[in-house]
């Protein structure tokens, strides 16, 4: 009996290993819109914002995943924003940027701004669940392009001056009145930032707006969109010294149109280039 006992609990051993044996769980590849439009990402974040880590993890595995189809901004400008007294280096606030802020409707942070658009299904600009922004991204993907921007630009390193052309293609005919933004970001800042209960002295911060060179809601572009045409504007903008930050090499220029009516506007489309190419 005892032999036929052991057999027996031998069957039902080998029976539950193979039905609780793990199966892995397969992912479909992404495949994201295809789209000529680019996408911009104003992330209001914060040094001393517990929980803005989460947003800006998440926005860089969507600039990854869209792979240049999406363009992210981190934006300290008011709330949260302050420098940690006794850890850190640098304040990423300037009157521009908390006036930016503040002129979008957020709950908390991190917010996503998307396109500037105000979404019916939200009650306020910013898009503060991280797990949403990527459905909203889909969303502007899958809106008609209007417009093409290039860009011409140079750096004269002994001067520190960023000399560019921003260059409108419209592809369709659109009405309205049209923006240009053109903002410096900075990556590769390593300071303090809070993230939970603990304060990471050497937190890398990407991404950072560090100046808005038009106005802060943009400089007139042009009234239309018409095939055919082709629209210009030249800035120039000398870098302050190096303080540890305003290192050319790790600076982008992001220029984008916006289409303003009333008190509403839409991103329509953007581009980036490096300081240094």
């Amino acid at each position: 009996m005892k032999a036929i006992k052991y057999t027996l609990s031998a069957v039902i051993a080998m029976l539950f290993l193979t039905h609780c044996e793990e199966k892995p769980i397969l992912i479909p590849d992404f495949d994201p819109p295809e789209s000529e439009r680019v996408i911009v990402i104003e992330d209001l974040t914060g040094a001393s914002c517990q929980g803005c880590p989460a947003g800006s993890t998440k926005l860089a595995s969507l600039i990854q995943l869209y792979d240049g189809n999406l363009i992210g901004i981190g934006v300290h400008g008011d709330f949260l924003s302050q420098p940690i007294d006794g850890h850190s280096k640098y304040d990423f606030r300037f009157d521009k940027a908390k006036e930016l802020e503040n002129s979008f409707t957020i709950l908390g942070k991190p917010a996503a701004i998307v396109n500037r658009v105000n979404y019916e299904d939200q009650n306020f600009h910013g898009i503060d669940n991280v797990d949403l922004w990527q459905t909203y991204v889909d969303r502007e993907l899958e809106k008609p392009n209007y417009l093409t921007l290039l860009h011409n630009s140079s750096y004269d390193a002994s001067s520190r001056t960023i000399s560019m052309e921003i260059i409108g293609v419209p592809v369709r005919e659109l009405d309205g009145n049209f923006n240009l933004t053109i903002m410096l970001t900075e990556s590769h800042i390593i300071d303090a930032q809070k993230n939970g209960q603990v304060i990471e002295d050497d937190y890398e911060h990407n991404h950072v707006l560090r100046k808005i060179i038009t106005e802060t809601r943009g400089d007139f572009f042009t009234n239309g969109l018409e095939v055919g045409d082709n629209i210009t504007k030249s800035y120039t903008y000398t870098l302050p010294a190096e303080d540890g930050t305003y290192i050319a090499e790790n600076m982008e220029v992001v220029a984008f149109i916006t289409r303003v009516e009333d008190s509403t506007e839409e991103t329509i489309q953007a581009t980036q280039f490096h300081v240094v190419e």
